[in-house]
């Protein structure tokens, strides 16, 4: 019972990290594209 209630506990924090890090992983990206539009935003408009 207790082993069961463990993994399960693991499997729901593994999850929410990789929710998390994905969450992150976007916000980087999406600061990242908006850098690099801002630095050439003149030559792509």
């Amino acid at each position: 019972m207790k082993r069961g209630k463990q993994a399960e506990t693991v499997f729901a924090s593994t999850r929410f990290f990789k929710i998390f890090l994905l969450k992150k992983t976007r916000h980087i990206f999406f600061c990242f594209s908006v850098f690099i539009y801002s630095q050439n935003g003149a030559s792509v408009l």
